[in-house]
This record gives C-alpha cells, structure tokens and sequence, in this order.
C-alpha cells in the first residue's frame, strides 16, 4: 500500500465533510411527505441529493470548453461522516450515489490503509446534554450502522456540531475510538507529552497542522492510560471555505491552507472540516473545485491527500491537550459560542429569523421533552422488564431490527433478548415498546433547537416524534402524559404572536398529523374508490392491507362503499380489522367512518342498515353515518401529502385532457400557418404558442415512451425528426418537461446495454440517438450517462488498446464511433484517442 501517496512528501492534506440532513420522515409512515417548497424536487433531500451528495460522488473536471476532463469521486479522497437517517434514505431513494459512496471508501482503504469514512452519532443529538443511557446507545447505534453499511469497524465519530465535553469522550473510549475531530477552540491548554508547563490555547490559537492526545478521566476517577487523540481542523480555512469564496479558485483554497504550514521539520498536516452540503449545495459547483484540488492540484504541489487515520500513521502526538468545557461547563461545540447553549436556552445564537426574536422557548421545549424521555424510560423499564431479559440492552440492540425489518431479523433479535415464550401480542408490545423509546431518541435531535422559531419546520419535526413517542407510551399506562407534558410546552412562545405558545402549535400543528389506523383506513378507501396506480392499492407505505369484505351501493347521485380491510404495520406487526363506511359526494368530497374491531356479522349488518338509510333518505346519509359511526369522520383533508396530490391530479384529469385536445386540435388547424409567421419574425399570440408547446410536449412524450418501452416501430426516429423541426421553427424549449428524464433514463439505459455488448451496430445506434437527444427541446441531465459511459471507457480503451486492429476480433470503426459518443456527452476525447487510435 502507498503511504504516503507521494513518497517522500512532507504535507499531508485532509479535508473533511460532515454529510448530514435533519430526518424529515413522517414517524408514522416512516417516508418523506411531498416538501413543496423543495419544487420541482418532491423534498428537500432529494433536491440537496441532486446538489451535492451525487455530484459529489462523480465530480467533473473540465477543461476551457467545458467538455469533461475527468469524473472523480470526491469521497475517495475526504474524510467524510454521513448521518445514518441519510445513508438510510440515500440508499433507497439515490441507490447509484449510495453504492459510489461505499466504493469510495473501500477505494481509500485500498490507497490508505484506512477508510474515509468515520461514523456519526445516530440522529444528531447534542451528546454532551443527552442522558446517559442515550448517549449510549446513539453511539451503539451509529457505530452498529456505520459497520452495516461500510462492512468494516469505525474508528472514529463524528460528534453533532462536534458537541463534546468528557463524558462524551469516555464513551468514545469505551467503544474504540482512535480520534475525534473538533474545532480550535474547543482546545483549552497543551503541553508535551512527556509533561512541563501549559500553554493556554482557549482563543482558537491550537497549532492545527498536528494530532493531540486527550487523556480522559476512567469512571474509577483514575486517569491511567485512557485517551483519545483529537485533530482541531483549521479554523479560518473552514470559515472562508464555507462562507467565502475559496471554492470558485481551487488554488486560492490550496494557498490558504498552505498558510499554515511552518518552517518545521518533518510531516505536517493541513486539515479543514466543514458541512459537507457546501460542495454543491451552499456553493453551487463547489464539487468541482473540491475535486481539481484534491485530485489534481495537490499531487502536483507533492501534497499527499489522506484521511486522519492513516495520518496518525505518519506523525503520533506529541502534545497532550484539555479541551474547553463551555462556559458552563456543559461542554463546547463548533456552532456555539456559549458552549452547548443553543440548544437549551436564549444564549444569543440563531439562525435567521427577525430583529427582536427572541429563543427563549428553547428551555421549555428540552424541559418538556425531558420531562417526557422520563416517564416513557419509566414505562420502558417496567413494561420492557415483562418482557425482555434487560430492556435497555435489548434497546441498543434494537438497531439491527432497525436496519432490517425481515421476520428473520426480528426473529433474532427476539431469540437474543425476548423471555422463553415470547410470542403474539406480547412481541407486538416490545416493538411499541422499542419504537416509543427510538422516538424518544429523535425527538432530541439537534435542529429542532438550532433555528430562530420554534414554529421552524425543524422544531415541528421533533415536536412530532414526540408525539409518535407519547402515542406510543400512552398505550402501556392509564396515567395521562399529555396533559403534564403540554402544560411544559406551553411555557414555550413563539415570536410570531399569534401562533402563540408550543401548546398550541402541538394541539394546531402536531396533534392533527397524528396518524391512526381510522386515518389509514380513509387513505385505502379513497385510494381504492380511485384506482390508482402510483401505489400499490394494498398497501400504504410500510402498513400491509388486506380488503376482507367490499360493496358499494349508489343512489341519488351518491355512491356509498363498504368494506372491511384488516391493516398491518410493517414496523410494529400491529393489526386490526377496521369497517368502513365511504360516501362519495362528487369532485373531490369524501367522507369516511370507521368501526374499529369489525366482525364480518357486524359488516353485513352495517351494509343493511345504511344502504336502507340511502334508499329511503339519501339527503340524510350522514346523519344515518352518525348514528352508526359515532361522530368522528374523514375526508380529503385527512390523507397523505402525495396521495392528496396526487388524487386532485387524476380529479383534473379528464379537464386536463380535453383542454389538451382543444390545443393540439388548434395548433393542428393552424400550424403551416405559424411556421410561417415564425419564419417571418412575425409574433405568435400567447394562446397559439401554447397549442405549439402542448403539441410538442405530446409529441415527445409519446415517441420517447414507445422508445422506453422498446417499441420504436411504432415511433420511428424521422417522428422525433419532425418534432424537433417544429420546435426549432417556433423557438419552443420544453422547461422542467417530464420528457427530459425520460430521455436521460433511455441514454443510461442505451449505454448501459453498449457496455454488456460492445458492438459497432449498438455504438451507431447510441451515437444517433445522442445525435437526436441534443436537438431535441429539452433540459436533459446527461449525469449518469455519461457516469455509465466513464466508467465502461476506462475499463474499455486499454483492452482495446492492448488489440492489434489488423486483428480479426477488433471491431473495425468502433473506437471512431466511440470517440464521437464521447463528444456528444460533452467529454473531452484526448483521454481515450491516444488509446483507441493508436497504431498497432
């Protein structure tokens, strides 16, 4: 293994990038909601995904003319953490980008040593204000995850705004850690290792080009040989990088590192830490730069890029060093000046918001969840106890069910932790149980303290944890927690008058979000009434649904339906079997009942009594619902972000689609006519251009799903000729049309089938589609094309090289057509032409 990179260098760089994103799922669906304001993306993390984490995991490096040099994994060569609620989302939602990260970090294990990534406390909680247990089992849970994903021990955590005091530390200890990364002035006083005087650093002033050794206390009050080293991250760097412009001139940020560096003998270190959303996403493009530097500019200073393991390596401490304990004495952290005071009281720090605000609700709001994290360790402790060999054991542990949801998972899991016997209910109730107590956790992640109000989205997301966490409990007691628990929050103000108090965002905001298996069932009813198809109709998110009885009764211009449907938690294994009742007013009015614990008697019953209540007085279904129901209905209002979107579209659809015909019918009346007038430089009137985009749209669409579908026949290329022909004359460019990832998609997917069969007759036919794709009027993201391309190229064109063309095997005019495949994905060719077109 090569270490250092560079033999014989002295100045090793590593830059490191905290990966993170507040968890935005619903706690009871376990998914994202549609995030409006991330539009056109459906949230906010998949629109910083297509920012920064995939951009990331192949950054460009381009030339003047900005045809593609290089495609780098910038993960390959930063230490990097990334929260695991992320990776979890990342790997479902962004598959491609998930799999680059994980090979980056074998890649740096194979170049190091020592892999680039580190592990993160599980959601991002201030550990130095967490309980005890908690801090133990974040720390279980994100090493346990990290292994997971990674396949390899972690050496090292990365703490939630490198929050530390000496417990946290200890903790580390106690589970292996070798280095922790914190920021210079979190530093206290150093001296050498060997012993002699202190030397205050508490102003920021640590030398940030070495390692240090943190020698922390046992729980025996002995000091022995327990420590940890610590890497304090330069600090001024990380402040220009991350709020300068050191990411537009890959050389300035190489310089301002380098200023540094000191005229000492031997390795020194030039080391940055910041959030990793601002490659890409709080500096547009700043991948890139992150990229020339590290992969091109530092290896040809003689820089070894590394990692802080494979550092500790080259140079072990030689100084010894206490870290500052806050103010308070609470602990320090990198966002806080008051030491961990942002995220317990009015300490002067927030983010936005307006002159005057105030963050004083910030004490009540942890008062009232730790008032909450009490009673539920309570209930955990002597419900748990019936069930489990040792509760908060089994709770650490829980995090393999959390990453694996599977019956044999679970299983397990129960084999190892369950009393004899454990089945049923009983297992149903130690999932309750385990998931309160991971709510409990959420709840104290750390942005819900970090911004300016506590009506932020932030605060409202740990405020509904909480509220999952209390759902949870309040089935184990008969003791009210809610009412304690609000009279708390309600000490709790925001500085928008008249939302008032944190009590009455829960009881406007929160409570109404709670999801139960009534509201579940209103989803499935309209869902089904509908016949949708974007989810499967039988199951609402991780809730598995099984329709046991269904009828439907119409009358007056009103439709009834019927149904009994048994409902299962994918998290839980609850279940229960729910009657339903459904009328459907016309448009998009609906109301819903439900009876919980339906028998298939009590169902036939119920379809009696009410299809006799809708022949007889059909303008008083309602009040016939009433009597039989109970008072509590659903409607519209109740379901799903998507699925509520989604049910509008397809209620507009028939409007839709003959306003649709009504353009393509006029655009069609009048077309030679508007190619006319365009070509005269004639202005088109705003209704006619809108026929002309429609028509084009429709067109497109059309042809490119045959293409998808493998139907080209029907739609042969001299169609999408013609398209693009019209669009051309009436200047009509498609902006944020579906058509343009449905073309990406076809690229990948053409490409990806060149590469499993390397034939002239694939190249001509991908070559003329790309020839097509770039005509067209379209906004196409070419990103995993040419990820697709890249990579088969690299791994193609020495083979190729290494054939004689004269060779019976080599493909005559192959490496041509590559070579223009590649120019028309905007690659710089000259990295494969020497190869391909060599002389034998």
């Amino acid at each position: 293994m090569d270490r250092p990179l560079i033999p014989g260098s002295r100045i090793f760089v590593v830059l490191h990038g905290h990966f993170y994103q507040p968890p935005r799922e619903n706690p009871w669906i376990e998914e994202i909601e549609l995030e409006e304001s991330a539009y056109p993306f459906p949230d906010w993390n998949a629109r910083i995904t297509r920012d920064c984490y995939t951009p990331n995991s192949c950054a460009r490096i381009r030339d003047d003319d900005l045809h593609i040099l290089d495609i780098i994994n910038n993960f390959s060569y930063i230490n990097f953490n990334i929260g695991p609620t992320l990776l979890s989302w990342l790997e479902v939602n962004a598959p491609a980008t998930y799999q680059r990260i994980l090979t980056a970090d074998r890649e740096s294990q194979v170049r190091l040593g020592f892999g680039n990534a580190i592990a993160q406390a599980y959601n991002h909680v201030i550990l130095p204000l967490a309980h005890p247990r908690d801090l133990e089992t974040e720390i279980i849970w994100g090493l346990k995850d990290f292994s997971h994903r990674f396949q390899r021990p972690a050496e090292a955590m990365w703490l939630p705004e490198t929050a530390v005091n000496l417990a946290v530390l200890a903790a580390l200890i106690e589970h292996g850690m070798k280095y922790v990364i914190l920021s210079p002035w979190q530093a206290r006083r150093l001296r050498p290792l060997g012993g002699g005087a202190w030397q205050e650093v508490n102003d920021g002033s640590i030398d940030p080009t070495q390692p240090y050794r943190c020698f922390v206390p046992a729980p025996d009050g002995k000091t022995g040989k327990r420590f940890i080293d610590i890497f304090f991250y330069d600090g001024q760097s990380a402040a220009e990088l991350s709020f300068g412009e050191l990411l537009s001139d890959s050389n300035r940020l190489l310089n301002q590192l380098a200023s540094k560096l000191s005229s000492a003998a031997g390795p020194q270190l030039l080391n940055v830490a910041t959030d990793g959303e601002t490659f890409g996403h709080h500096k547009p493009f700043g991948e890139m730069g992150l990229a020339y530097a590290l992969a091109r500019l530092c290896p040809e200073r003689g820089w070894s890029v590394t990692n802080y393991r494979a550092y500790l390596e080259v140079r072990a401490p030689v100084y010894e060093v206490e870290i500052s304990l806050g103010p308070q004495g609470e602990g320090s952290s990198w966002s806080c000046a008051h030491g961990v005071g942002r995220w317990q009281r009015d300490c002067g720090c927030s983010t936005g918001g307006q002159a005057g605000w105030r963050q004083s609700w910030r004490a009540p709001l942890r008062q009232s969840f730790d008032f909450l994290n009490e009673k539920l360790a309570q209930i955990f402790t002597q419900a748990g106890g019936r069930y489990l060999a040792d509760p908060w054991a089994a709770r650490n542990d829980y995090i393999d069910v959390i990453l694996d949801r599977r019956e044999e998972s679970r299983e397990a899991f129960f084999s190892r932790h369950g009393i004899p016997d454990l089945k049923g209910q009983d297992r149903i109730n130690v999932l309750k149980l385990l998931e309160m107590e991971r709510h409990a956790l959420l709840m104290y992640t750390s942005c819900g303290w970090f911004f300016a109000d506590l009506s932020g989205l932030e605060t409202l997301q740990v405020m509904k944890y909480a509220a999952r966490a209390l759902q949870l409990g309040q089935e184990f007691v008969s003791e009210d927690l809610e009412t304690p628990f609000l009279a708390i929050l309600d000490r709790a103000r925001s500085n928008i008058k008249e939302l008032g108090s944190g009590r009455d965002l829960y009881l406007t905001k929160i409570r109404p979000s709670v999801i139960t298996f009534p509201k579940l069932v209103n989803q499935f009813s309209i869902s089904l009434l509908q016949n949708r198809t974007r989810q499967c109709q039988y199951c609402i998110y991780h809730y598995r649904s099984e329709l046991l009885n269904y009828e439907e009764r119409s009358h007056g211009g009103l439709d009834l339906s019927f149904g009994r449907v048994k409902l299962t938690s994918g998290v839980t294994q609850e279940t229960q079997i729910l009657g339903y009742a459904t009328l459907f007013l016309g448009s998009y009015l609906y109301r819903t009942q439900v009876k919980e614990g339906q028998t298939a008697a009590g169902f036939a019953d119920m379809v009696v009594e009410l299809c006799n209540a809708l022949e007889d007085a059909p303008e008083d279904i309602t009040g016939a619902m009433a009597s039989y129901f109970g008072p509590d209905y659903y409607t519209v209002r109740d379901m799903f972000k998507r699925e509520k979107r989604d049910l509008f579209q397809t209620l507009l659809q028939k409007v839709r689609q003959e306003a649709e015909s009504q353009l393509l019918h006029a655009f069609s009346a009048v077309e030679p006519l508007l190619f006319t007038m365009s070509e005269e430089g004639l202005v088109i009137a705003p209704l006619f251009r809108l026929a002309a985009t429609a028509t084009i749209s429709k067109r497109v669409a059309e042809i490119l799903e045959a293409w998808e579908t493998g139907e080209e026949k029907l739609q042969p290329k001299w169609a999408l000729a013609e398209v693009i022909k019209a669009a051309k004359i009436l200047q009509i460019h498609l902006v944020g049309d579906p058509a343009a990832k449905k073309m990406a998609t076809i690229l990948e997917q053409r490409l990806a089938g060149l590469a499993k069969d390397l034939t002239l007759t694939r190249a001509q036919e991908v070559r003329g589609l790309l020839t097509l794709a770039a005509q067209l009027p379209l906004d196409i993201d070419l990103m995993e094309a040419q990820n697709v391309f890249f990579q088969f190229m690299e791994e193609l064109s020495p083979k190729l090289a290494a054939m004689s063309p004269r060779s019976k095997s080599y493909p005559k005019g192959l490496a041509t057509v590559l070579l223009e495949i590649a120019l028309h994905l905007k690659f710089n060719p000259a990295r494969w032409q020497t190869h391909l077109l060599a002389a034998p």
